[in-house]
């Protein structure tokens, strides 16, 4: 006989993170805090027999992760201890009291499995939480769950230096260190500078340094924050000493930092674009036997930077910069050691705080700055165009035509209204010869893309086109 079945779901107000747990009964639980002791104290075999009854799925046991992580503090070593004092969780828009029950409402389901579905809908709302995640204890665990990481990285090493792999891998003297600094490097830059695979799997919106690891483990990459985050990552968890640096396009002077720690403390990002250049581009810089090495493995059209010693001063003080050409535009990095708050902060702000972090940093944040897209390298950028009404979608083809007339180094551009092979997609054709999984990936996000347009602005009317441009030197 079918039975009734009850569930909590809780969904992360900004980042939209979400798990789904299964009830035994719908008074397991006398109270939200009874809850989330029991969540806290859940181990990982309690976590596979929930997944074996079928009260988690498999999928969940990262979804039961992401929120354990979000809801509670966590120690040195990973461990979770209380939930975050500051967080709330709200039903129907009202704030639940922790020693209150929770109200379940009737769904609809063409599940066979049941006859009815009573959820408990939760919503939890980070606004009021400092800026407070320990990264190492967060780092620590990420790690220690998961020993593909460590195999990934035996791996590379092996790889590149046969011969005396093993003593790169111990990283005890500097020249070993750094060999090992710059075999991952190498690795980051090589991956695909893109936001594509957001949209694909998890559809995570923004990606921590463990989550941008992933990506790239399973052939993707990221953009400039998530490659330097999983960069630092691997390396706290080697044992070197590491920090993130920041960049910007002419960010010579001094790092404003009084100014933007206010922007993060405020939350307002009005009319300080000259500080916020400071913390537009993300690096690492490593300390071995008290030598600095500012590393930037960003990739695509960024060339890699492995400075070590007086050349990773020369860029810290400035006296050095990396010139990039992207989207025919001349820029000219300046790199910065800054105190670790700001760019941790930032990180944290953009998973937790920042409502559609994909849409933002694919479309760009206004009509001034050219958008990121999907992917970008030195020959090729890929960038949806999104519209609703042929006028609108007239006005955006044309806006882009005009743009590569007036663009030096762009030898031509193909718009396509999908991404179905065709012959008369000339770009897309060569492009899927030599990368079939490239194309595979794309055509993936470009669904996942759409519909995330449609979800966050609320109108199912919205379309996409997708902009092919080939930089001299694609034949």
């Amino acid at each position: 006989m079918n039975a009734l079945a009850y569930f909590i779901q809780i969904t992360d107000k900004w980042s939209r993170r979400r798990f789904a747990l299964r009830l035994q009964s719908a008074d397991e639980f006398s109270s939200l805090s009874r809850f989330l002791e029991y969540i806290h104290q859940l181990s990982e075999a309690d976590i596979e027999e929930l997944v074996i009854e079928g009260r988690l799925s498999d999928k969940g046991r990262n979804d039961l992760e992401d929120f354990r992580t979000i809801a509670y503090n966590i120690d040195e070593e990973g461990n979770f201890k209380d939930p975050l004092e500051e967080i709330v969780f709200k039903q129907r828009g009202r704030t639940l009291q922790a020693d209150k029950g929770l109200k379940f409402e009737h769904r609809k389901t063409d599940k066979k499995r049941y006859n009815d579905i009573y959820v408990a809908e939760l919503i939890l709302d980070r606004d009021n939480v400092p800026f407070s995640r320990n990264w190492k204890g967060y780092y620590k665990r990420k790690w220690d769950n998961n020993p593909s990481y460590k195999k990934f990285i035996e791996d590379l090493i092996i790889d590149i230096y046969a011969e005396h792999g093993e003593d790169v891998l111990r990283a005890e003297t500097y020249r070993d260190a750094a060999d090992f600094l710059k075999a991952i490097a190498q690795r980051l830059h090589s991956a695909p500078y893109e936001l594509y695979s957001r949209f694909i799997g998890r559809n995570l919106r923004f990606r921590t340094g463990p989550e941008s690891l992933d990506a790239i483990m399973s052939g993707r990459g990221g953009n400039c924050s998530e490659k330097a985050a999983a960069f630092l990552f691997v390396a706290q968890n080697w044992g070197i000493a590491s920090r993130l640096a920041l960049a910007g396009d002419g960010a010579k002077g001094e790092f404003p930092y009084e100014k933007l720690r206010r922007t993060l403390d405020d939350y307002d990002f009005r009319f300080k674009e000259d500080a916020q250049l400071y913390w537009s581009h993300f690096a690492n810089i490593f300390i071995v036997d008290g030598k600095k090495l500012l590393v930037d493995a960003t990739g695509g059209p960024i060339d890699l930077v492995f400075a070590e010693g007086d050349e990773a001063e020369a860029y810290l003080a400035r006296s050095k910069f990396l010139y990039v050409n992207l989207h025919g535009e001349d820029e000219a990095y300046y790199y910065h050691d800054p105190p670790q708050d700001i760019p941790q902060d930032v990180l944290y702000s953009l998973e937790a705080f920042t409502p559609d972090t994909d849409l933002l940093h694919v479309l760009g944040p206004d009509d001034e700055d050219a958008p990121f897209g999907l992917l970008i390298n030195d020959r090729l950028w890929i960038c949806p165009g999104v519209y609703r009404t042929a006028a609108e979608r007239n006005e955006e083809i044309n806006g882009w035509h005009k743009w590569a007339r007036g663009t030096e180094g762009v030898d031509h551009i193909e718009i396509y209204e999908d991404l179905h092979s065709s012959p008369q997609k000339g770009i897309l054709t060569k492009l899927e010869e030599k990368s079939p999984q490239l194309v595979a990936d794309l055509r993936l996000a470009g669904g996942g893309f759409l519909e995330r347009c449609r979800q966050s602005w609320r109108d199912s009317k919205w379309k996409a086109l997708y902009v092919f441009v080939a930089y001299d030197g694609l034949k």
